[in-house]
């Protein structure tokens, strides 16, 4: 299926109505959520909580949320504690008239899913994200098996990138393999229209002093003390004089003390997108190069201010651009490969940036919900004709 973008949408496509069901609703899905009802696509949140205890989510007005009463842990408990939260579901949220639901994860919310869609006949399509090609040995052992026969019974699988499409398919069963990919589509998160209505178009190269950033918690994931290794390895050859500069906060102290010992590197605490706003300005390269990302909403982010990226090979953000078309993929466990692509990138420093700001646009939400609803129709026309999954 060929997904339009920015296109005209059918009357079917304008007359959709959709369940999203999730355990996180904080950044990305109240931003989805908000798209989809502003281009004339209802959608309702299904949310729940996993754990007795566990803080419930700001919802908007008619969600319906289920609040766990289990202490029970662990994937041996998995699917009594979704079909649980499905019962609770089918008998208190409102699917009537829904065209299909949306499983904001594989697993779990993948399989509330199937069993909603099992007792409503309602067509889902489910999402994959870093968690989900992640987790745990113990917890890949239980699941895989449910993690499966989600695939089999959605009408749709939305990969954040090819990269994250090509580790699912590795998942699957060769002789399945063919079949998941024809439901696979790459559709990547929105930015905040706050960085779109902001974007800043920069010329020329940097100053005498290479300013790199990186935003996000300082923590092991976030790989900035290889980083900073990097961009010391990369200034001592070319003799040029850097500055690295985190934002973000900290969750490894140990880790803070050893950043601190480089003499280039300042560290500041989380900001509101307004401040960090003027960081991003400030700055000549974004640098993340994170183990483990399932999209990284702070690049697209980056690319509105004009900023070229360095980013990690194999995660989320990697092939949503060519390489050096807004910056490179490194190997994000290997200093000498952020230092190598440090290199490429300020060698060609000017046309890197001034692709960056235009190829923002890829990320703006009306965008994404147009590729969204049109994979949204499909399944659940393909529904109504019997081709889905039985």
């Amino acid at each position: 299926m060929y997904i339009r973008a920015g296109t005209a949408r059918t009357e079917r496509e304008r007359s959709m109505k959709t369940v999203y069901v999730t355990s996180n609703y904080e950044y990305v899905q109240p931003m989805l959520q908000k798209a989809l009802n502003d281009s004339g696509v209802p959608c309702t949140v299904c949310a729940y909580t996993m754990l007795k205890g566990r803080p419930v989510p700001r919802l908007p007005e008619g969600s319906c949320l289920f609040r766990s009463e289990s202490i029970l842990r662990g994937p041996l408990f998995l699917k009594h504690k979704m079909r649980q939260t499905a019962e609770f579901f089918l008998k208190n949220a409102d699917l009537s008239g829904a065209d299909v639901l949306h499983g904001n994860m594989l697993y779990r919310d993948g399989l509330i899913c199937r069993i909603l869609s099992e007792r409503s006949g309602i067509p889902y399509v489910v999402s994959v994200r870093n968690a989900d090609l992640n987790l745990p040995s113990y917890w890949r052992a239980f699941l895989r098996p449910v993690g499966l026969e989600n695939l089999r019974r959605a009408g749709a699988v939305i990969c954040l990138s090819r990269p994250y499409r090509d580790r699912l398919l590795a998942f699957v069963p060769p002789a399945e393999r063919e079949a998941i990919a024809e439901k696979c589509r790459i559709i990547p998160n929105g930015v905040d229209d706050f960085w779109l209505d902001n974007r800043c178009t920069k010329e020329g190269g940097p100053g005498e002093t290479v300013r790199f950033l990186t935003v996000g918690r300082i923590e092991e994931n976030k790989n900035q003390l290889r980083t900073a290794q990097a961009i010391r390895a990369w200034g001592e050859k070319t003799g040029r004089a850097v500055r690295y500069t985190l934002v973000g906060d900290c969750r490894d102290e140990e880790m803070a003390a050893a950043l601190r010992q480089f003499d280039f590197v300042e560290i500041k605490p989380y900001m509101e997108k307004e401040s960090l706003l003027g960081e991003l300005r400030g700055s000549d390269v974004f640098i993340m190069p994170s183990h483990a990302e399932t999209f990284g909403l702070v690049y697209a982010e980056a690319l509105t201010q004009g900023l070229p990226l360095i980013y990690t090979r194999g995660q989320g953000f990697d092939r949503q651009f060519d390489d050096g078309f807004v910056g490179y993929p490194v190997d994000s466990r290997d200093a000498e490969s952020i230092r190598g692509g440090i290199e490429k990138l300020l060698a060609d420093y000017e046309a890197i940036r001034g692709r960056t700001a235009e190829a923002s646009e890829r990320f703006r939400w009306s965008r994404i919900t147009a590729q969204l609803t049109e994979v949204y129709a499909r399944t659940a026309e393909d529904a109504r004709r019997g081709s889905a999954p039985e």
